[in-house]
């Protein structure tokens, strides 16, 4: 039998352009919100990392998004981009407050694709790297950030 893939630039995908929609309303929101509490914490030197973060991660994303026609590897790449770059900023920042909602939240983002493996494949390779983290004790720093690579020994 012959498997149609749909396609990423059909307009009567509504899910598919929510979704698409949804990951790049993230990124700026995670940058903005995370923007505003180094703002009143007066880091400004985080503050220009948060903005020039979000913004490259909100062009990549679109990249993504245009370029690429088969949903199947958007619905892995987007929430994996997405993932990708909460869990950079979260390690810049030494926050990892709200992690874990998010990912949930993400997870709920990988689904509204409605492509399973995918989504199971997601899963699988987060689901690998928090658990590399959650060994090497990245959870436990508190407030410290990512400052030299052997901070994360």
């Amino acid at each position: 039998m012959n498997h149609i893939i749909p396609s990423n630039k059909t307009g009567d995908v509504l899910f598919y352009r929510l979704a698409n929609s949804l990951a790049v309303f993230a990124i700026f929101l995670f940058g903005f919100f995370r923007g505003m509490d180094h703002v009143a914490q007066g880091a400004y030197r985080k503050l220009a990392e948060m903005i020039a973060f979000s913004s490259v991660t909100i062009i990549l994303l679109i990249l993504i998004i245009c370029l690429m026609r088969n949903v199947r590897l958007i619905a892995l790449f987007v929430p994996l981009a997405v993932f990708i770059s909460y869990t950079a900023g979260s390690l810049v920042i030494g926050n990892f407050r709200h992690y874990f909602i998010v990912y949930i939240a993400l997870c709920v983002l990988a689904g509204v694709y409605f492509q399973p493996w995918s989504m199971l494949r997601f899963i699988i390779i987060t689901n690998t790297g928090i658990i590399t983290m959650a060994l090497s004790g990245v959870f436990l720093r508190g407030d410290r950030g990512f400052r030299r690579p052997s901070t994360l020994l």
